[in-house]
């Protein structure tokens, strides 16, 4: 995808977010406060008033096809569904499914003496993406001759031993917490020993055990100090220091850390390519958004911190409870709704305050539910507004809340898109190589787009 064509979907993706930020940037508690349901256009309205929620699933079809919907749509409707389709970055991780059967498959790591070594500790869902990930850094570092890759955010090492012991690659696993550093060299050290035990002596030679550092990367961080202590972990000599190339890797690195391994990628000569699936957009501060030229100098780039957050829900699982009828436990964003409303009555102090998760359940009413929500704070909720026409009558409506908040979800793939379309400008105002893709399974892991860099 050329400059051009990234500059021209992030002005019409901005300029549609401008024209709908009353509805990306609202807050769904405030639904009854702030009278969202009165801010739709009048045409959504008369549809959605007629309609339950699950009808709403046809907005989200990838297939643009207006003649397989349930109902007729209001045509600014239409357009805008089209223009989130076009714009957004495809999340349907089909074409790497394809890629990945060309990838290399990782030595030993279905050996049946080593395969619970491998992962254990570790859910179905982080398997998903440690395969994936490793696989396709494998391939990225043969294509750029590269031996070494520094994981950062390695957590317990489940990556870095696959990159290292499946792949032979050699890998510097940078984490914040020594806890975590500790527990990771144990299991290091069990699948060392296993594999000493029950493999030849020509596959252990290709195995690479993780280094290990603690660190924490930020904006200050002084980057050839930290590539110093690197190539020390890694036993490189002082003469061979000048051949010294990596990748970075970053498997859901939050908020502000993207930005900053995007930055150390971007500014150091010997990072050769960079796989990165970010996450935690709504971390992200003024100075990790926007990242490239283009946007720094464009008007009506900021996004709010409800902007950011949007663009972190996942819409597929959601449609696919919308779509089995499984929404009855979204009452619970009604209840509080309807709560912020008799708080900002009586403690407008109180407005938006942190009240507690309450899970719904069949049995919940609201009056419970006011108790539970806010025992922590030291306020007595009065019971005439509890039961009040008012409050009764808001409650009666419901799943006007649940058709709000999925109109918001509409928008998420296009928030994302928009961070990320920057990012990925930012690299290709340096001149270098890099593509965006949908890595993992969405209906799994949430975060799913990785941005593959590369110099050549």
């Amino acid at each position: 995808m050329s400059t051009s064509n990234i500059e021209d979907i992030l002005k019409n993706s901005l300029s549609i977010m401008k024209q709908f930020d009353w509805l990306i940037d609202s807050y769904v508690l405030d639904f009854y406060t702030a009278e969202h349901w009165n801010k739709l256009p009048m045409t959504w309205k008369s549809v959605f008033e007629k309609i339950e929620p699950e009808i709403l699933t046809d907005l989200f079809k990838t297939r643009f096809d207006p003649s397989a919907d349930r109902i007729v749509w209001p045509l600014s409707i239409l357009c805008l569904r089209s223009l989130i389709q076009k714009l957004s970055i495809s999340r349907d991780c089909h074409v790497f499914d394809e890629k990945r059967k060309c990838l290399p498959e990782p030595m030993c790591y279905f050996h049946p003496k080593l395969r619970n070594l491998f992962r254990k500790r570790i859910k179905s869902k982080k398997q998903h993406e440690i395969e994936r990930m490793a696989a396709l850094c494998a391939k990225t570092a043969v294509d750029c001759d590269v031996k070494y890759v520094l994981d950062f955010g390695s957590g317990l090492g489940h990556l870095s031993r696959v990159l290292g012991y499946g792949y032979g690659l050699n890998v510097c696993c940078l984490e914040q917490q020594k806890e975590l550093t500790e527990e990771a060299k144990k299991i290091d050290e069990s699948l060392q020993g296993t594999a000493q035990k029950f493999l030849d002596y020509e596959d252990i030679k290709r195995l690479r055990r993780p280094v290990h550092l603690n660190i924490k990367l930020t904006k200050s961080t002084d980057v050839a100090s930290l590539l110093n202590k690197i190539s020390e972990s890694f036993g490189i000599a002082n003469d061979e220091r000048d051949s010294f190339r990596f990748g970075i890797v970053g498997l859901h690195p939050c908020g502000d850390l993207a930005a900053i391994l995007l930055n150390v990628y971007l500014n150091c000569r010997e990072a050769k390519f960079l796989n990165l699936v970010g996450c935690c957009h709504m971390k992200l501060s003024e100075s990790s958004f926007p990242l490239s030229s283009f946007l720094k100098n464009h008007n009506r780039c900021h996004l709010t911190y409800e902007a950011k957050e949007i663009s972190c829900h996942n819409q597929e699982v959601y449609v696919q409870r919308l779509t089995a009828l499984d929404y009855k436990h979204l009452m619970v964003h009604s209840y509080r709704a309807a709560l912020e409303k008799i708080i900002c009555k009586h403690w407008p102090e109180l407005k938006r305050s942190g009240l507690r998760s309450i899970k719904y359940y069949a049995e919940l009413t609201f009056f419970d539910y006011c108790l539970k929500a806010t025992s922590h704070l030291n306020i007595d909720i009065p019971v005439s507004d509890v039961f009040s026409s008012s409050v009764q009558n808001d409650l009666k409506h419901w799943k006007n809340v649940v058709i709000f908040y999925t109109l918001r979800l509409l928008f998420a793939p296009l928030v994302e898109s928009v961070i990320l379309y920057d990012r990925m400008l930012c690299v290709l105002e340096r001149n270098f190589s890099v593509q965006l893709e949908a890595i993992f399974d969405p209906f799994i892991s949430s975060r799913n787009l990785i941005m593959t860099a590369k110099k050549s």
